[in-house]
């Protein structure tokens, strides 16, 4: 025999020393590591396959969690865009308001200067028919540019003038507060215009 027939036996599909032969031969001995290869074998397969559902399900954790933290990150990142997108809102209803309100304050404030361009042309209006009532009825007057009557003019044409609407209108209030008696009413008077 071979020195090296100490050694365990190799498997192996090579031929290998005259000792694994003579082994082989002998049954009982061979068979029993066999089997206990076979079984060392199936419980490797065994682990392996522990293993691998082991790996299988930490790897379905992680992307589960990973979904989950993108799940999560997307619903912050959409609530920031959200609360964005309100901020920017109010800022714009502040900037429209403050601008709403200087509109409406330089509108009041042109719409107080035409009211008092329009009150200060009501009011030369008014004086300047005042004056020239005055006129007409002290028979002072001066030429109005409207109608051309000067001072003492009876009317024009079938315009009586305004002293003489005076005169139609004092008579009636005469005549209907002392009747006809009152000694104003027994002038003639001209009587041009009637109410």
């Amino acid at each position: 025999m071979d020195e090296h027939c100490d050694d365990p036996p190799i498997l192996s599909s090579k031929k290998g020393p005259s000792c694994i032969r003579s082994k082989r031969d002998s049954g009982p001995d061979l068979r029993r590591d066999v089997e206990r290869l076979r079984v060392s074998l199936e419980v490797e397969r065994s682990r392996n396959r522990q293993a691998h559902r082991r790996f299988s399900l930490e790897v379905r954790r992680h992307r589960d969690e990973a979904r989950e933290e993108q799940e999560r990150a997307l619903r912050d990142l959409t609530f920031r865009l959200e609360q964005q997108k309100t901020l920017e809102l109010l800022r714009q209803r502040e900037t429209l308001g403050r601008e709403r309100a200087a509109e409406v304050r330089r509108l009041l404030r042109w719409r107080s200067r035409d009211e008092k361009r329009t009150e200060n042309l009501t009011l030369r209006q008014t004086q300047e028919v005042k004056r020239q009532l005055a006129d007409e009825i002290a028979g002072i007057g001066r030429t109005t540019g409207v109608q051309g009557l000067k001072p003492g003019c009876k009317g024009n044409g079938d315009k009586p003038s305004l002293a003489q609407r005076l005169e139609v209108n004092g008579s009636t209030l005469l005549r209907a507060l002392h009747g006809a008696k009152h000694p104003a009413l027994t002038e003639t008077w001209p009587v041009v215009f009637k109410p």
